[in-house]
């Protein structure tokens, strides 16, 4: 008896997209100093000349010796994809290699936060402290990968190994910090010294958008207050599709569940009557492995009637009759203004 085996081959790909980067001396997303400590300095680089650092002077008693680095709001970000920010950490005592206090102890420390509303309020996500008077140069064999959860706990803090870490994979050089379900980010880098020869070095700040290949090929989700639809170009391994129904946009409750094609090559459109009316409606799709990815979100609302009230010059004086090459504004029942001209 022969025995015949098939193996299967899953093949997966992802792709990474730099949206913003600030490489201190060029930048499509300019970051600054916020404070009195934080400067630019040359002794130390990843690329370029500069990096952003921060120098402390104090004798070990100071909390003042801090600066924010701030990489202001980046927006139309999408909720379903990840996000990574990236950048280069050392720690150096250029400014005093003779001081006893010279290299990074645990009070010294660099810690991200992220702002996901636009600069109004941030949570702290990853800290990375000293130990001992640490201190590591720019490589790439230190890394840090963590992962934002929105809140700040014990296990959101990276220590580094005791003295010199030059060149060694005790030392946090390069520092990943994956960020989901957002549609806009703001960072603030808060770094702290409080010692003379204590010092933290950063350099190229990166936004990355990362995108994982998924088992269906996604064309469309859209509805209205009768039925939802959406169509698929093709499909694979593809186990079932969730419909999802929210009233606020942040807490969503499974409605519906629609079988999927196992495999598909042409395009497919399903649809389901709108039990819901109004809201919030989320797609997901779970391939045969259990993986689940959630893949649009859109927001159905009943039309109202929009009639026109008035029609206003720009001196807010209302006006029967326009006038060639005159601006108006034109006042909905709906409460929407449109600004034409004649």
């Amino acid at each position: 008896m022969r025995t015949i085996f098939i193996i299967l081959i899953s093949f997966s790909s992802i792709s990474q997209t730099l949206l913003r980067y600030d490489n201190v001396e060029d930048w499509n997303w300019l970051g600054y100093w916020y404070g009195v400590n934080g400067n630019y300095h040359t002794n130390a680089k990843v690329s370029g000349t500069l990096s952003a650092s921060i120098y402390g002077a104090g004798n070990g008693t100071s909390a003042i010796e801090q600066g924010w680095y701030t990489l202001p709001n980046v927006t139309g970000l999408n909720p379903l994809l990840e996000y990574e920010f990236r950048f280069r950490l050392g720690s150096y005592f250029f400014s005093n290699s003779t001081a006893t206090t010279r290299g990074v102890d645990v009070p010294d420390f660099i810690d991200v936060q992220v702002s996901r509303d636009g600069e109004l309020t941030y949570t702290s996500e990853l800290r990375i402290t000293g130990n001992t008077n640490a201190y590591w140069n720019y490589n790439t064999l230190g890394n840090i990968t963590h992962t934002a959860n929105g809140s700040f706990g014990s296990g959101d803090t990276y220590q580094s190994a005791v003295g010199n870490n030059n060149g060694l994979n005790t030392s946090y050089s390069v520092i990943r910090l994956k960020i989901t379900g957002v549609t806009q980010i703001a960072i603030d880098i808060l770094a702290r010294v409080n010692s003379a020869g204590e010092e933290w070095w950063m350099d190229n700040f990166e936004l990355w958008q990362i995108t994982q290949a998924l088992p269906i090929e996604f064309v469309s989700f859209k509805g209205n207050l009768d039925s939802l639809w959406w169509v698929s170009a093709s499909e694979f391994n593809n186990d079932y599709y969730t419909i999802s129904h929210s009233k606020d946009g942040y807490t969503f409750n499974d409605i519906e569940y629609i079988d999927g094609l196992t495999y598909s090559i042409e395009p497919k459109r399903y649809s389901i009557k709108n039990t819901e009316g109004q809201g919030y409606f989320k797609l997901s799709q779970t391939d045969v492995d259990g993986v689940k990815t959630e893949l649009d979100i859109i927001f159905i609302q009943e039309e109202k009637q929009r009639i026109l009230i008035k029609i206003v010059n720009m001196l807010g004086q209302q006006v029967e009759t326009l006038t060639d090459g005159q601006v108006y504004l034109l006042i909905y029942s709906d409460g929407t203004i449109q600004k034409i001209i004649k």
